[in-house]
């Protein structure tokens, strides 16, 4: 739960600009309803922060449904149906009410990236697709910072299980 530990940093230093989902150990489709949920558990609820769609499957293979067998068929073994309080109805907005903007429309809006952390909790995707389509973003992008918590290309560190891909 990454993302939560992201949130949960968020204080008057840290402004969250949006969560960008990405289909690697789930769907896209299931990635948007566990961000929002995510984002609902916040106090207050963090309706501020945006959810941006990201690619719904990796470039140059097919997704991997081996995630499911790790972290379940929604991405969370059913961490949404297990909680009392019942947040999932705020969570499972539609997604053209918080998820309305692509990922890479994005990362390449006019000084989007202008001193600027993206965290990548996941596959790299959305970034590899943003950096194709207007590089001159993120090659002026001053004070631009990527973290890469996962993504390999290389032989030995990839199994079925990590559904990686690196740009």
């Amino acid at each position: 739960l990454g993302l939560s530990q992201a949130v949960a940093a968020e204080s008057d230093s840290l402004m969250i600009k949006g969560l960008v989902t990405v289909a690697g150990n789930t769907s896209s489709e299931n990635a948007i309803t566990n961000a929002n949920l995510l984002l609902s558990w916040y106090e207050p609820p963090a309706d501020n922060i945006p959810v941006i769609v990201g690619a719904d499957k990796p470039i140059k293979r097919p997704l991997s449904s081996t995630g499911k067998l790790i972290h379940g068929p929604d991405g969370l073994w059913w961490l949404a149906e297990l909680t009392a309080d019942n947040r999932l109805s705020t969570a499972n907005r539609d997604v053209n009410e918080r998820g309305r903007k692509k990922a890479t429309n994005f990362y390449c809006e006019k000084n989007q990236l202008q001193q600027v952390t993206l965290l990548a909790l996941g596959p790299l995707t959305n970034i590899a697709k943003a950096i194709k389509k207007c590089p001159k973003n993120f090659k002026n992008a001053a004070g631009l910072e990527i973290i890469v918590l996962g993504g390999v290309d290389m032989t030995g560190m990839e199994t079925p299980s990590t559904g990686i891909e690196s740009p």
